[in-house]
């Protein structure tokens, strides 16, 4: 693996992580963000807005795993990574819940980040180099 390829795989892992991090680290402040932020005092949503974008991930995955072979696994990352990062301003700027439940459905169709890293570093590395990487 050249010294390219390697910070490559380095950004995208590091870009994985951040993903991660604040997709699933969101979900614990659902209270806190509906009660105080959204000043809604309906707790049964947080359940929803737990389930929201896993429930349209599943419903988009075959789509964008199709797009991803028609015009390749780096645009795809590009389109995950722009995808999440504009459903997160515009979960971050909601002032109401309903705009709130939009953003979570857009994280869910318009990310798949990890799908998307995966396959990506797939292209980069494979065989005996996948282990020294």
């Amino acid at each position: 693996m050249t010294i390219v390829e390697r910070r490559m795989v380095s950004v995208v892992m590091f870009c994985h992580f951040i993903a991660a991090f604040a997709a699933l680290g969101m979900p614990p402040f659902f209270a806190l963000i509906l009660s105080q932020s959204l000043h809604n005092s309906n707790t049964y949503l947080v359940g929803w807005f737990y389930v929201v974008p896993t429930f349209f991930t599943a419903l988009s995955s075959p789509w964008w795993g199709l797009f991803a072979d028609q015009v390749g696994k780096k645009i795809s990352l590009l389109r995950a990574q722009l995808g999440l990062s504009a459903s997160f301003l515009l979960a971050g700027f909601s002032h109401d819940t309903e705009l709130f439940f939009l953003a979570l459905a857009l994280q869910g169709m318009l990310g798949g980040t990890f799908a998307a890293s995966n396959a990506y570093l797939a292209t980069l590395s494979s065989g005996s180099t996948l282990a020294r990487s």
